[in-house]
């Protein structure tokens, strides 16, 4: 069974559902929708041990610069997070 994969890092943890949701949201192109369940991303690698599920979740907001108002927040939640 094939995971994805962070450089040689599994990325799979209990935020993976959320950045799913994240990703179909921004591709149906639902700004309220992709902002929300990348909150949750987030709220859960918190309650995950480890960084590799804050990185995980760094990666993801970059992808809701498709967006132009969470755009201006994008890089700056990748840094903070």
């Amino acid at each position: 069974m094939m995971h994805p994969r962070f450089g040689e890092i599994e990325t799979l943890g209990p935020r993976t559902a959320h950045i799913q949701a994240m990703d179909q949201a921004v591709t149906e192109h639902d700004p309220g929708e992709s902002v929300r369940a990348w909150r949750q991303a987030y709220s859960a690698a918190l309650s995950h041990p480890g960084w590799l599920g804050l990185l995980t979740v760094a990666a993801a907001s970059l992808r809701l610069g498709a967006f132009p108002g969470p755009a201006r927040g994008a890089v700056a939640r990748a840094r903070e997070t």
